[in-house]
């Protein structure tokens, strides 16, 4: 018999969701998909021994409940419903479980002495599915008679994302509603949070405010923005200058470790998050603020060290060739990251970031002109292919630079 506890993510076993994968695409009629849902109740059965159904010859099963609870953006109020446990499934993301492990309110509850619950009012809060719904998306079919093509629009499904609510208040469950135990086993029979907050949202359906009771097991708190460090990143966005910091989300690439340049910060239901172009990946990349720290990132001039072709005093200008062989040729193999402007045999141009890179003479077995010379290649470490290896013409490279990492900084890429 599976268990549950109070605070775990279910829903029920016709969800497209199953236990470590929350990123299922949901297609057709997503409005069909049930919520993801808090558990706040436990009843269970210590039963082992069933009998037939004299009617029917079903044979009966374990009647453990649990109650759980969900959003519902039809009423912009909070439901609750009572389940048999062979009705549902635990929805268990790891990055979530570690946050909600992180940010849990009763942990602070149980810590806490009865006289400084007081600490808790007014403390931003949230249902703890929020995440997983956030995530949700949607695949919309689409068919255009004028080019006579298909298309689906991917959005976001948010019809169960729970809001932003606030502590005012809190109270003690009824003593009638004491556990209760098994007479046979002695285990406990009911589970259930003794202390109940009280939280205030507003309702968008009625233009006023909602306000309910929630098992702290249920909650996670809102951590509070950091006011200075928004500042400090929208003077970078107004100077339109680069930082070097540490994207965790980022960590397959160089450990983490990047050079971006800020250009909005957003609002992303109940966190900041910062837009940037970030020059390890060469696209568009976002960060959460909670996991950004003014510490973190140092102010750079520019995003590169150096670079050719350099078009500058004739007596310091670089040609491309001259600075492969200086950087790379010469030395055979170099830990510096590169980016490059790269044209294939094919003439496809790209912009790729490397590094790893070890210079080779030869000749590949794809070459039409394999009874000519050897060619001159850089085999690499390609950002853009998440780490993999891949050969680059010196021929096929329009422009290098590299970037502006100091030479003692660890550079790994996995």
């Amino acid at each position: 018999m599976e268990s549950f506890t109070l605070g775990e993510i279910v829903t029920l076993n016709n969800h497209p969701y199953y236990s470590l994968n929350s990123k299922i695409l949901i297609t057709a009629d997503a409005t069909m998909t049930p919520p993801l849902m808090v558990v706040i109740e436990v009843l269970n059965d210590y039963k082992t021994k069933f009998d037939f159904d004299e009617k029917t010859a079903i044979k009966g099963t374990n009647s453990s409940m649990v109650k759980c609870v969900f959003y519902s953006n039809k009423t912009h109020k909070y439901e609750s419903n009572w389940f048999l446990i062979n009705q549902i499934k635990k929805i268990d993301d790891e990055n979530v479980l570690e946050k909600n492990q992180n940010s849990s309110i009763e942990n602070s509850i149980i810590l806490k002495k009865e006289s400084d619950i007081n600490e808790l009012i007014n403390k931003n809060v949230i249902l703890k599915s929020w995440e997983i719904e956030l995530g949700k998306k949607k695949s919309s079919f689409s068919y255009d008679t004028y080019s006579n093509k298909n298309s689906n629009k991917i959005t976001s499904y948010l019809s169960f994302l729970p809001p932003v609510m606030i502590i005012i208040g809190l109270k003690k469950l009824d003593e009638s509603k004491e556990s209760n135990f098994d007479k046979k086993t002695g285990e406990t029979k009911r589970v259930f949070s003794k202390i109940l907050l009280k939280c205030k949202w507003f309702n968008p359906l009625t233009n006023t405010f909602s306000e309910d009771f929630f098992a702290p097991e249920s909650l996670n708190f809102v951590k509070d923005p950091d006011i200075e460090l928004i500042k400090g990143i929208q003077n970078f966005i107004k100077l339109k200058s680069y930082f070097k910091f540490n994207n965790p989300s980022l960590s397959d690439y160089n450990n983490g470790n990047t050079i971006g340049q800020p250009s909005k910060i957003n609002f992303n239901h109940c966190y900041y998050e910062l837009e940037y172009f970030d020059f390890l990946t060469n696209k568009k990349e976002l960060i959460k603020l909670t996991d950004f720290k003014i510490e973190m990132f140092e102010s750079i001039a520019f995003y590169s060290k150096e670079y050719a072709p350099f078009y500058g005093s004739l007596v310091t200008a670089k040609t491309i060739k001259q600075f492969l062989k200086e950087e790379i040729e010469k030395p055979k193999k170099s830990d510096k990251i590169f980016r490059i402007k790269y044209k294939s045999k094919k003439g496809i141009p790209s912009i790729r970031t490397i590094s790893k890179c070890e210079f080779l003479d030869l000749r590949l077995d794809d070459e039409k002109d394999s009874d000519s010379k050897k060619n001159k290649y850089i085999k690499a470490k390609c950002f853009k292919r998440e780490g993999k290896e891949r050969h680059f013409r010196f021929k096929g490279i329009k422009k290098i630079e590299i970037l502006n990492f100091s030479d003692k900084e660890e550079i790994i890429v996995q």
